[in-house]
């Protein structure tokens, strides 16, 4: 283990090399991927393909297709989240992506 004491010795005393330009390097440090939509797509991902497989062994056409286009909302509802996050000014877009 390191020492924490080694942690208190260290000092930034200028970026050197690394021109601020309109507070892009503070900028930097605020970026993080969204747990938001991770979970969602993930979650989403899940349930659209379990819907999916169970639509596509259903006896009927009708109850197949509904469950096709009940499939599509956990993706619609993820893609929903992803842009909020965007809207709300909370995430870069690489950050949902």
């Amino acid at each position: 283990d390191i020492p924490p004491s080694l942690y208190s010795n260290v000092t930034i005393t200028s970026n050197a090399g690394c021109p601020n330009q309109s507070g892009h390097l503070n900028e930097g440090r605020l970026s993080f991927p969204s747990g938001h939509s991770s979970i969602t797509f993930c979650a989403g991902l899940y349930l659209t393909l379990l819907t999916i497989a169970v639509a596509a062994r259903s006896p009927s056409d009708a109850a197949a297709q509904v469950g096709l286009l009940a499939g599509c909302a956990p993706v619609g509802y993820a893609m929903y989240v992803a842009g909020s996050r965007l809207r709300d000014g909370r995430h870069h877009p690489a950050d949902v992506a």
